[in-house]
């Protein structure tokens, strides 16, 4: 079973796409002891594979239609579910956390889910998975476990600007989404937090960084920095192309188009071309240049009121289309008055006009509602709890949540001194200013990178993953604990909302969401996951771990904002009847 999706003629975005890994521990006894799960050891992953096949999950690989054997070459080795043994996850055996737990042989398993499109049916593959297996093996998951989401472009990279908005938003986020996963994950040798542990904190600190691209060095990567990572201009090949054409001719021919100064699509101006309304629409964009262009005289003289005889054809139609926008706002405030009139009276009609205006902010509601990216200040009718008190981990607790990992193997970080390689938090817009100056997506995934196995994983941008076109270019989640429960579906889900967002929202609603974040920092109740969750459109979601807040919330030591009480009006005095 897989969500195969016939193509569609209609041009669109493509779509983004993802996978999961679920990692837990299964019992099993030796052949001698009875019961059962008497088996052996290393039939456990077959068994799952034979389980999967009969249930219409592949799991050999199958031939599907790709575009291109680019394409093949990339994503048929994650066309089926792979079913592999994780020596990482075990059961501890000398505290056990039940009693029962003795009894049995554990292995740690892996299941990958294949490469699927981030569509409705996908989701539900996904869940049918996890629930075939905790119907049908005796499967446990602790901490040793976790949950990893891969999100990806298809076989494309996520092209600079994609990774400047991706990691932006990931950074900014990192502490809202805490607090939808078990406060022990914050201390996990395997999931670094970004805020305190990334070269990017280190930078901002004026603190060591670990190693990272020499892009200067003539035996080091310069490729990525020149040629792989770098931006995609409008009408340019995608990074795919780039991958497949190698060879320095095509590295060379490239960086000297860059070096000149090239930009697809923009006019050619010499001094015999008249200003037009595109190189003046690009002066106000902001594109100030210290040399004059050409007609600048002429925009300077009509600016100051002198008219000209030998006015430029440009001029002339930025004229005609200033005097129809006059004419057209004129007569719209003409229509509005009239329509706001009684008819054949001079006198305003006021049920008349309060009901146009109420049909206006009715369509003004109705076009808020169908943009998925607009959203109005007022609280959503889905959230179901209160705002949460945002989780500052002082250093003892931290250290505490650390000691309860070692009997899992997940400890390992040091959270105090030189070598605990932790800085101050430098905030969203620091690190936002600091993201968006990176040259390239290897320079952004050496900021990113937190001297080990990170919460949000971007080492397949990093230099050496350019040097081969069949290595992964995914983003990977790796913040959650493991599961085998609904939260499977959902977390995905929340993982590859947040890349859509990012990529695909308007530049406004993106730094308003970035502006909570950092609001969210400021003041407690100001903003939280669930208010995170609506602002990125994933409703369902929002529903979903407000109930798994409520359900945690006490374990996990939340707290939530205390409302205010509403200052009670005053009853107005009632007016003495006249005599």
């Amino acid at each position: 079973m897989s969500a195969k999706i016939p193509s569609s003629s209609e041009l669109r975005p493509s779509r983004l796409t993802f996978g999961v890994e679920m990692e837990f521990v299964v019992p099993w006894l030796y052949k001698s002891k009875d019961g059962p799960l008497a088996t052996s050891k290393d039939i456990i992953y077959d068994r799952i594979k034979d389980l999967f096949e009969r249930h219409n999950l592949p799991t050999k690989v199958k031939t599907y239609k790709y575009k291109s054997n680019f394409d093949k070459r990339l994503l048929s080795r994650y066309d089926h579910w792979g079913v592999e043994n994780d020596i990482t996850v075990f059961e501890p055996s000398d505290e056990p956390a039940f009693e029962w737990v003795d009894d049995f042989e554990w292995v740690g398993v892996e299941i990958q889910s294949p490469v699927e499109p981030d569509v409705p049916v996908a989701f539900d593959v996904l869940d049918y998975g996890r629930q075939l297996l905790a119907s049908t093996y005796r499967c446990r998951v602790n901490h040793s476990c976790g949950l990893h989401v891969h999100v990806g472009n298809g076989s494309e990279r996520f092209p600079l600007e994609s990774m400047r908005r991706i990691a932006s938003l990931v950074f900014a986020t990192e502490h809202l989404l805490i607090t939808l996963n078990h406060p022990w994950r914050t201390a996990n040798l395997n999931a670094r937090t970004l805020r305190d542990r990334s070269n990017l904190a280190h930078k901002l600190a004026g603190n060591e960084m670990s190693s990272g691209p020499n892009h200067k060095c003539k035996h080091a990567h310069t490729d990525c920095v020149r040629y792989y990572a770098t931006d995609v201009r409008h009408g340019e090949q995608p990074i795919s192309w780039r991958e497949q054409h190698r060879d320095p001719k095509f590295v060379d021919a490239f960086e000297q188009v860059r070096k000149s100064g090239f930009e697809p699509f923009q006019p050619v101006v010499d001094e015999t071309t008249p200003s037009s309304p595109v190189s003046k629409a690009s002066s106000v964009s902001g594109t100030q240049s210290s040399e004059s262009t050409p007609g600048s005289e002429e925009d300077a003289k009509s600016e100051e009121g002198t008219q000209s005889s030998e006015s430029s054809p440009g001029n002339k139609e930025e004229e005609k289309e200033e005097k129809s926008e006059e004419e057209t706002q004129s007569s719209t405030s003409s229509l509005s008055s009239k329509s706001s009139k009684g008819e054949g009276s001079g006198e305003e009609s006021p049920k008349e006009g309060s009901q146009s205006k109420k049909t206006l902010n009715g369509s003004q509601k109705q076009k808020q509602v169908d943009d998925p990216f607009k959203h109005s200040n007022k609280p959503f009718p889905t959230r179901s709890i209160p705002r949460i008190k945002l989780p500052r981990y002082t250093t003892e607790q931290l250290i505490e949540f650390h000691d309860k990992l070692e009997e899992f193997g997940a400890d390992g970080l040091l959270f105090e001194g030189e070598n605990a390689h932790r800085s101050p938090d430098p905030g969203v817009f620091a690190a936002v200013e600091e993201i968006y100056q990176a040259p390239s997506s290897c320079a952004i995934a050496h900021l990113m990178f937190p001297w080990g196995a990170s919460r949000v994983n971007f080492q397949h941008y990093a230099c050496d993953s350019f040097d081969r076109a069949d290595l992964g270019r995914t983003i990977e989640f790796r913040g959650a604990e493991g599961s085998l429960g609904p939260w499977v579906v959902t977390w995905a889900k929340i993982c590859v909302g947040l890349v859509r967002f990012a990529v695909r929202s308007p530049p406004s609603e993106f730094v308003r969401v970035l502006e909570n974040c950092q609001r969210a920092e400021e003041r407690d109740g100001a903003y939280d996951c669930i208010d995170l969750l609506n602002d990125l459109g994933l409703f369902a979601e929002a529903v979903v771990a407000a109930r798994r807040i409520a359900e945690n919330k006490d374990d996990w030591g939340l707290e939530y904002v205390e409302e205010e009480p509403k200052p009670k009006s005053e009853p107005e005095p009632e007016e003495k009847a006249e005599a």
